[in-house]
């Protein structure tokens, strides 16, 4: 009797206990990962590929509030890109208003006129635009903020991974250290 509980304990714990792999099989996984989603993409953009050398140095696991964090970083970036078209937009729209003032009070209503009020009309309907992208842009980056402290406790989901990359995509050359976040099933995230 003793013999049947000894040996049912020992199946219990051997069924019970997981095998955790290791950090050389989680990168080897990794890469095969990366190297499949890396060939997909250029596949889908019909560029040539042809890779010497993919390695994964090293990962850790970070959670939704890392990600958010780099979309707000982005999204920062894109702020920066839009409020420096918007105010361009506007010097211009401004420079051509003021030279079909100058055209009207020199020569009058023609063509010059005409064209630098069109011009104007043009840039300042290029500012509207910029500023409407600044305002999604702006409600994003609330958005972002929102969930970030709303999470009390964010689970480590995804891997950020240093991946040493040797290849050829298209007619350029890419040698370098790069970043890749993966989900814990080895997903590639497309976008940040």
């Amino acid at each position: 009797m003793l013999k049947h509980i000894l040996f049912a304990v020992l199946l219990l714990s051997l069924g019970s206990s997981k095998h955790e792999p290791t950090q050389q099989e989680i990168c080897t996984k990794l890469d095969d990962s990366l190297k499949k989603y890396i060939e997909e993409l250029t596949y889908k953009g019909n560029y040539k590929y042809r890779k010497y050398e993919l390695k994964t140095i090293d990962f850790v696991e970070v959670s939704d509030n890392y990600i958010d964090s780099m979309k707000l970083n982005s999204n920062f970036q894109d702020y920066k890109n839009y409020r420096g078209l918007l105010e361009s937009t506007i010097a211009l729209a401004q420079l051509e208003s003021s030279q079909a003032d100058s055209y009207l009070e020199k020569v009058g209503k023609g063509f010059l006129w005409d064209l630098s009020k069109k011009d104007a009309r043009k840039h300042l309907n290029e500012a509207r635009q910029y500023k409407d992208s600044l305002l999604v842009i702006v409600a994003r980056d609330c958005a972002l903020k929102a969930r970030i402290v709303s999470r009390k406790s964010s689970q480590k989901k995804y891997f950020k991974t240093r991946t040493f990359l040797k290849a050829t995509i298209g007619n350029h050359h890419r040698l370098d250290t790069v970043t890749y976040i993966l989900t814990k099933d080895f997903r590639p995230l497309s976008s940040i």
